[in-house]
């Protein structure tokens, strides 16, 4: 049998290129580590909620005044569709 013989030039290319292409991926994710958190840092909708109430809110919301819905009267309901025009 003969032994399969690697050049070293061809050893030498192919360390370089596993080191390269390591450093790249390595790069990479610390990159996309960096932005994924730069991005939370930077949302104003991803903030924290203060737990603390304002009690001025509540005391302004106390004060508002209801709206009523209008009642209907069922006796009326035909005196008004008899006062309705019928449109052509």
């Amino acid at each position: 049998m003969s032994k399969i013989k690697f050049s070293k030039y061809l050893v030498l290319i192919s360390i370089f290129t596993f080191i390269a292409i390591f450093f790249s991926v390595v790069s990479q994710s610390y990159n996309n580590l960096i932005k994924s958190t730069a991005e939370i840092e930077n949302n104003p909708l991803i903030r924290s909620v203060s737990p603390d109430l304002d009690l001025n809110v509540l005391n302004e919301i106390e004060k508002r005044q209801e709206l009523s819905s209008p009642s209907l009267d069922v006796n009326n309901l035909n005196e008004v569709e008899n006062k309705i025009e019928p449109v052509l």
